[in-house]
Order: C-alpha cells, then structure tokens, then sequence
C-alpha cells in the first residue's frame, strides 16, 4: 500500500505515481504484495518488438549498403538516394497503417491519399514521366473505393460511417479530371475510368443513401 501526501489517500498497486495529481507516492509499512489496479495494456510494439527491429535492421543494412556501393561506383548514377526514398515511403506508410489500424475505413483513405502523394513526388524528382497521374492515381482511387466496399459487407461497418468515407474516396476519385481537363495525363483510360466510376459511384449514395448522409452530417457537426 503507498500513500499521496497531497491527496491524502492511500493507492493500490505498485505505481510510482498518484493517478489523480501525479505526486511522488509513500510507501507504507505494509510489504503485502498487491494486484496491479492499472493493467498494463501491450502496445503494438510491445507486441511485435523483435519485427519490428528485424525491419528496422533490414532497412538499415539495405540503405548503408546501397548508398556505400553507390559511393564506390559513382559512375553509376545517384540510384542509392532511390533506395532511401524507398525506406523513408515504406516506414511512412506502415506508421499511418498502425495509426489508423483500428478505423480500416480511415486507413483506406489515409492509404489513398499518401500513396497518391508520394508517387507524384516521385514521379517528379526522377524526371516526371507521368506515370503517376496515368497509372497510380487513378488505380489506388479505384482499389480504394472497391476495397471500402468490401471491408463494409464483411465486417459490417456502420453505415453511416461507411458513407462519409465513401463519399470522401469518390470525391478524391473525381481529381483525375482536373488531370484530363489540364491535358496533364498522357494516357486518358484509367483516368476516365476513375473519374466514371467515382461519378457514378457518388451519384448512388446521394440518391439512396442522401438521407442517411444528411442526418449523420446533422449529427457529427450539431446542427
């Protein structure tokens, strides 16, 4: 048992603190051995420590020995920073993955838009391409609104929390037009595709679900 002499109450448990003003607790005489009042609750990394530093070993070792070998054969160009963009993207994207782990629906749409992000940056500094706003944008919005999908039916989201992200996703789906509008995109299929189906995609929640929608809208903001 320990004591907070600014509460003036004795604590359970072998915290060091007092849970209520965080002062240092008094141990009392009494030496009994007590169950933890506070569970101590594994984080994610607690629960995978040893994975976790294996990737962060492996990533380590991939980057030193890319960027040494790149050093030695300078007449093979600048490829090591590649590889170190590659790391920074792949510990990016898992941080948001373990974030957002328990909204899947969030971390679809946190997932659509980073990697949106990235591979036009990526496209950009290696000399821009375009294969970013062709293929990857418009593919990822499309994987991202049949996934949605698919994660609602099998593991019963609530609809209302279903919709606003949908709605988000094809709202995000519908930016390929600007690309195609703008003449930016070299080959228009995918970029249609997107755009249609995002079209249409949105055009089904308004007109069956509009209500819902609107009333979960009421209700998140307190009008």
């Amino acid at each position: 048992m320990k004591y907070c002499n600014s509460c003036k109450v004795n604590v359970t448990g072998g915290q060091p603190r007092c849970p209520l003003c965080q002062a240092d607790l008094v141990e009392l005489d009494d030496k009994t051995e007590e169950e933890e009042v506070f569970p101590v609750i594994p984080t994610i990394y607690r629960q995978h420590h040893m994975l976790f530093k294996t990737l962060v070993f492996v990533t380590v070792v991939c980057v030193v020995v890319s960027l040494a070998v790149n050093w030695m054969l300078p007449e093979s160009g600048g490829w090591s920073l590649i590889v170190l963009g590659a790391a920074v993207c792949l510990w990016l994207t898992l941080w948001i993955a373990i974030q957002k782990r328990k909204n899947i629906l969030k971390h679809i749409l946190w997932q659509l838009f980073l990697v949106s992000v990235l591979s036009i940056l990526w496209d950009y500094f290696t000399g821009w391409h375009g294969w970013s706003l062709d293929f990857v944008v418009p593919g990822i919005c499309l994987v991202a609104m049949l996934s949605m999908t698919i994660v609602s039916r099998v593991m019963k989201v609530c609809v209302e929390e279903y919709l606003i992200y949908s709605v988000l996703g094809c709202l995000f789906g519908i930016v390929p037009l600007i690309f195609l509008l703008t003449g930016l995109v070299n080959y228009v299929y995918l970029p249609l595709i997107c755009v249609a189906a995002s079209i249409i995609f949105l055009a089904a929640i308004v007109i069956y679900q509009g209500e819902n929608i609107a009333a979960d809208l009421k209700r998140r903001l307190h009008l």
